[in-house]
């Protein structure tokens, strides 16, 4: 059995702050390493954990693969797919960007199947890679420089 409350887990560059994108729910949880700010962002339904309970392993939906946190930004993989598919998406995901009060800012589609992402903000892009280790490259200068006048 899969285990419902299924996470990753993530930290900005300073250890100030720890984001938490769920892998069976749709919600992203952002804290402070004092625990004294807590932020739960969902960017779509909600979801009820009775349902996910219920829902057999296979084709319970698999949200959230990994996030990358930066300075400024929460980059989170949203796969959005049943569990036993969470690897093989049809070209149907995307990378979330959440300020750390959980503003959204953005929701890059992506055209690869990509299961983990690294995120090089120096030279404005991010690289992921597929279960078959192909790696691909995504630049988001015009995204990044958007963001920062928002």
């Amino acid at each position: 059995m899969v285990d419902v409350l299924d996470l990753n887990f993530a930290t900005d560059p300073d250890g100030k702050k720890y984001v938490i994108p769920m892998r069976h729910f749709n919600q992203i949880n952002i804290l402070s390493a004092d625990l004294k700010q807590k932020i739960s962002v969902s960017l779509g339904e909600p979801i009820d954990i009775r349902k996910v309970i219920n829902t057999p392993d296979s084709i319970r939906i698999f949200f959230y693969s990994s996030a990358v946190c930066t300075s400024d930004y929460i980059y989170a993989l949203y796969i959005n797919q049943p569990y036993k598919n969470w690897d093989r998406h049809d070209n149907n995901v995307e990378i979330q960007v959440l300020k750390y009060d959980g503003t959204p800012l953005e929701r890059m589609i992506i055209s690869e199947d990509i299961i983990f992402f690294a995120v090089d903000e120096k030279d404005k892009c991010i690289y992921g890679v597929n279960r078959d280790e192909n790696i691909f490259r995504y630049y988001f200068k015009e995204y990044y420089e958007h963001w920062k006048s928002m």
